[in-house]
């Protein structure tokens, strides 16, 4: 169960009551009605903690209320295809453009610091593009006997890939 790490010797603050436009009101109403019949929200008493919940016109001029909302970025893209950062209002979102850069091969414009992440510096390809070959490189490693680095080539046989054709729960038993 989810608790809150409250100090008891803290007095609670009591936010003060947010006041719509009028010209909103009726659609709010309206939105929090098809919410509640949807079974999206409900009312509850006791209340443990409250999120601001801001309503946002949409541009077809609906309104919906955003409560903890998270910003998706959708686009196709060829390969060459280089695209707009979102890290000059979201600083912290730069972690995340490197990560995207560095597993699948999304360029963004202008990043300020657009460098590998999540894969070694001499990796070439994207890993979730899948276009790597799986063999003819360089597997290099820290040995610890040795107590160097070692580079050795690798070659991933494909034996593991054999199958039988029968499988557990398809084999029957004649006795």
């Amino acid at each position: 169960m989810h608790r809150l790490s409250i100090d008891p010797t803290v007095k609670p603050v009591k936010q003060a009551q947010r006041r719509f436009r009028p010209n909103l009101q009726g659609q709010i109403v309206a939105e929090v009605d098809k919410l509640i019949a949807a079974g999206f929200i409900e009312e509850v008493q006791y209340l443990i903690w409250l999120a601001n919940i801001v309503p946002v016109r949409k541009k077809n001029g609906q309104i919906w209320l955003a409560n903890n909302s998270r910003f998706r970025v959708q686009t196709s893209a060829a390969e060459v295809t280089r695209i707009s950062p979102v890290v000059s209002p979201f600083p912290s979102a730069g972690r995340w453009e490197r990560e995207v850069w560095d597993m699948s091969g999304v360029s963004f414009i202008n990043h300020p610091d657009l460098r590998r992440i999540s894969t070694d510096y001499g990796f070439e390809g994207h890993p979730l593009r899948k276009d790597f070959p799986l063999s003819g490189y360089v597997e290099v490693r820290y040995d610890d006997p040795e107590k160097r680095v070692v580079s050795e080539p690798i070659e991933m046989t494909q034996e593991f890939r054999y199958f039988d054709s029968a499988s557990p729960w398809e084999q029957r038993s004649d006795g």
